[in-house]
């Protein structure tokens, strides 16, 4: 039944990345319903969802850390979205998930954002030496920050994707979907150095996937347990403490943009968000405005302001 339901969404146009999640999140229900003594979906009720919504709420992920309250949703999401097919195909007659609620998030700001001297120096790092892998991964690290895209976006791109002379990079497998697809810009030292990987480095290393922009040691595509490990290395390298990721560079790219007065609509488009208080989060990091109105209005500031003036002025008279 789990086989047929996940043939059904991926014939609906789900990705097969989302199809992978549901069948992880099936799963863990199958094994509660088992562990409950039920193999027959049609002795499954209310009570026994909510008993698994418990379940699922103290649930301890595969590395011994309690699950976010995202992957939480994924699986309480998998499992009504199951029982809907269940109904619609008249497996079951009631749908037992049907007053399940979701878990509510709450979104606190980014923790894995690098100041620009960080960036700087993480992005400068691989300048050391010229071995294939390394200016693959100069390439890799510039594009990552230039485009704000996220890694799997990076892995999936194809030789064909990069428009140099407009300065333009095609995301063909966006989160959400072909429906997401989208064009974004990339600068100038990104292809460059993407220019130089293509040049040097790429004929050396490539030994499987032609269409692959990234391929890995092993001449193949690269996948984002690969990008992990590089931006690990570098930031290992550079003795950056904070916890850093592929995703961090798409936090400080939007974060930096704002901070510069891009338009939060235009970083939106960036980021491929779908809803625009995805974006919000990062205008959270710099408050800009809010500090410029704080110095001049706060009276406390003012306060501080006077003393500064008269400090200069006792200054200039000495």
């Amino acid at each position: 039944m789990s086989i047929k339901f996940r043939e059904y969404e991926l014939g609906k146009g789900k990705s097969p990345k989302t199809i992978k999640t549901y069948k992880k999140c099936l799963q863990i229900l199958f094994e509660f319903l088992e562990g409950k003594g039920i193999h027959n979906l049609a002795q499954v009720n209310k009570r026994m969802l909510l008993e698994y919504f418990t379940y699922i709420c103290n649930y301890i992920g595969v590395r011994g850390a309690p699950a976010s309250n995202g992957y939480k949703n994924h699986m309480i999401f998998s499992m009504k979205l199951f029982f809907s097919y269940l109904i619609r195909f008249e497996y079951l007659r009631t749908d037992p998930s049907y007053d399940i609620e979701m878990i509510k998030e709450q979104s606190g700001l980014p923790h894995t954002c690098m100041t620009e001297e960080e960036i700087r120096k993480l992005l400068e790092k691989p300048l050391l030496d010229t071995s294939p892998l390394t200016l693959r991964d100069k390439a890799m690290l510039e594009v990552l920050f230039s485009t704000a895209i996220r890694a799997n976006e990076l892995c999936c791109l194809d030789m064909g994707d990069i428009d140099y002379q407009g300065g333009l990079i095609r995301i063909n497998t966006p989160k959400g979907g072909a429906s997401y697809q989208r064009v974004v810009p990339i600068g100038e030292a990104a292809v460059k150095y993407l220019k130089i990987y293509l040049r040097d480095a790429r004929p050396v290393l490539q030994r499987g996937d032609s269409k692959a922009l990234f391929v890995s040691y092993s001449g193949r595509r690269i996948n984002n347990e690969g990008v992990l490990n590089v931006v690990k290395k570098y930031v290992f390298e550079c003795g950056i403490k904070k916890h850093i990721t592929t995703h961090s560079f798409r936090v400080t790219c939007a974060t930096l943009m704002l901070k510069n007065g891009a338009d939060i609509r235009y970083v939106q488009e960036q980021l491929g968000h779908r809803r625009i208080t995805s974006t919000q989060r990062y205008t959270r990091l710099q408050p800009i405005d809010l500090k410029s109105i704080h110095r001049k209005c706060h009276p406390r500031e003012k306060d501080m302001a006077r003393e500064r003036a008269l400090e200069e002025k006792e200054a200039k008279k000495k």
